[in-house]
This record gives structure tokens, sequence and C-alpha cells, in this order.
């Protein structure tokens, strides 16, 4: 069963792409390199490390963390308040990824592209804290852009619907980000 979730995870990550209107030629790399995603826990990730790891061949690359669910009816979503990560405006998101996979990772699950796609798949049960109109990031995850660095899937409500988005690593954190995390 874990196999079937990965494919339909990839399968996500490949629209996505095409969502975004990348040509063939990057749609095909990520229909390549997205077949194996690693399974790795948000605390055992090398945030760090990631943010020089970048590599044009390997777009589509993608991680997800295996204590994320299949099921996600009879979790609870939360958000760390918004001043527990205000002191970290405008530092780099590995820096916020790794904090919060410290402070969260063993209390909570960090969900990632999994969650990303449930909430896109099904807007009706994705939960009201998603649609405040903040950038709102899956850390349980991240996923080689374009150019072949590290990005961290985002839901964001624009003006009628739920628009996604990736971040890179070395971006900044905002004022307006939020982190998604569902109750153990």
């Amino acid at each position: 069963m874990k196999q079937q979730s990965s494919q339909t995870s990839r399968q996500f990550l490949i629209d996505t792409f095409k969502y975004w209107n990348f040509s063939s030629d990057t749609v095909s790399l990520v229909e390549q390199n997205s077949r194996r995603p690693r399974r790795i826990s948000p605390l055992d990730m090398p945030w760090g490390r990631m943010t020089t790891d970048i590599d044009a061949g390997k777009v589509g690359q993608y991680t997800i963390n295996p204590e994320v669910p299949r099921d996600f009816s009879e979790k609870r979503m939360h958000i760390p308040f918004r001043q527990e990560l205000q002191s970290l405006e405008g530092r780099p998101l590995f820096e916020v990824a790794a904090l919060v996979s410290a402070r969260y990772g063993r209390t909570h699950i960090i969900p990632g592209i999994e969650y990303w796609k449930y909430v896109f798949e099904n807007p009706d049960k994705a939960p009201g804290l998603l649609k405040d109109g903040n950038y709102h990031y899956f850390f349980g995850s991240v996923f080689r852009g374009s150019v072949g660095d590290w990005d961290v899937p985002i839901a964001h409500r624009g003006s009628s619907r739920l628009r996604r988005y990736g971040h890179w690593l070395v971006g900044p954190w905002v004022s307006c980000g939020r982190v998604v995390l569902l109750e153990k």
C-alpha cells in the first residue's frame, strides 16, 4: 500500500509541474526522477547541506515523511502560533525547517507532499486554517524544483481557491508564513 501512496504523490508532483506550465523536457525529467521518493523523517533531514545540493539533472526528486498517515480524516491540523516563528522572519527556510523539525517532530506529524496533495484534491475537506490568505509550508517533504534546487511545498489561498507553490530552502521566511502540522 505504501508503494501506491508513493505513486499517487509522484503523479501529483508531475501534474504540479504541468500545472506550473514547465516545458515538456522539464516534465520528462520529473517523470524520470520521481520514481522512488526518499523516505526520511524531517528530524533526519540534512537541511543545511541541502541548500548547496543543486543538480538540474535531478529535477523532480522528492522526499516523503514515513510518519505521515494514509488517512487524514481523523487528523486535526495544527498551526503553531505566528509569534513562535516571528523571530525568524528573514531567516532562510532551511533554518525554519530545522527548528520546526526539532521543536515539533516528536509531538506532531509534519506533513509533506501527501497532505499537500490531499488538500488540493479535496478542497471541501481542507481545514479552514489553510484558507486564511497566508502561505502554508509542508516541511514533511521537499522536492527538486526546475533548476534542481530543493523546494518546500506551499499552499496559499488566493482570491477564490487554494494555489500550490514551492519555495527554495534558501528563500526567506516571511511574516505571512505558517507551518502545517498534524496532531499525532
